[in-house]
């Protein structure tokens, strides 16, 4: 058990969702993998508890299995994680994803990535399946990157549960995470579309008031100004307005920012 946050496991429902969770390598975190294919079970490493739930347990059922984590685990912040559909597997397959997505959002936080645009990023042109495989190396690494931040123990001010919980009810969330050289370093890279796995537009007349949490890695204590900058850069590039912001601050070797912001009630190409 997770001491900080107190994370007992990860979930992968879906061929790439199990194997975007087999990729997670932070300790005393259980790994769950739901498919209704032994065979791709099969291929996940010995260290992911394999469950075969029946047909049609790919990115269809993920709202019900939000709903069973939610009723099976009361006081737990349930936080998912969505891939969209490659362009090529076509519009259909594409409404079904946002459709299910909406569904998972009126139950828990959802982060949205999109498989086209990270494989844009990678440089995964090479073969579908050299694609499948750089997007889901990168997806558990971002995710690697927030639960190891999220569960550290060495901690110079924290957040609880209650904080998460605020910013990842429901609704859609980004997630921006970066590491920098020094603090010195442009903060404003923090904010670009890459380090949120998908492309954003805001083009809101007034701005959308949402809850942020900041988790600040650093060898020192950051600056005021540093976290001032944080969520102003946030307010000015993103069109939002800050109804709440936390900061949680924990002890590492290099400057390593990540910021969730939840409470959007829109979706990107929905």
């Amino acid at each position: 058990m997770v001491e900080h946050f107190r994370i007992p496991f990860v979930i992968g429902a879906g061929s790439g969702g199990c194997k975007i969770a087999s990729g997670i390598a932070v300790p005393g975190i259980v790994k769950v993998a739901v498919n209704s294919s032994w065979k791709d079970l099969d291929l996940l490493p010995d260290d992911v508890v394999k469950v075969r739930a029946g047909e049609g347990k790919g990115s269809g059922m993920s709202p019900e299995l939000v709903r069973d984590l939610k009723k099976w685990f009361p006081k737990a912040v349930v936080l998912a994680f969505a891939t969209t559909p490659f362009p090529f597997e076509g519009e259909e397959t594409l409404r079904r994803s946002y459709e299910s997505c909406r569904k998972m959002a009126e139950e828990a936080g959802v982060i949205l990535m999109d498989n086209g645009y990270v494989a844009s990023l990678v440089g995964a042109g090479e073969s579908l399946w050299q694609a499948l495989e750089k997007v889901n190396k990168y997806v558990s690494a971002i995710i690697n990157t927030f639960l190891r931040i999220a569960s550290t123990r060495s901690i110079l001010a924290g957040i609880d549960e209650t904080d998460l919980g605020r910013v990842a009810g429901r609704g859609l969330i980004y997630m921006f995470t970066r590491s920098f050289t020094s603090e010195a370093e442009e903060l404003e890279k923090l904010y670009d579309s890459d380090s949120m796995l998908a492309k954003y537009e805001f083009a809101k007349p007034e701005p959308l008031p949402v809850e942020m949490l900041a988790f600040i890695q650093s060898p020192r204590a950051p600056s005021i100004a540093m976290i001032d900058r944080i969520r102003g850069l946030a307010e000015e590039r993103l069109g939002i307005s800050a109804r709440s912001f936390k900061v949680g601050i924990f002890s590492g070797e290099r400057l390593r920012i990540s910021v969730l912001i939840g409470g959007l009630r829109w979706w990107i190409g929905g």
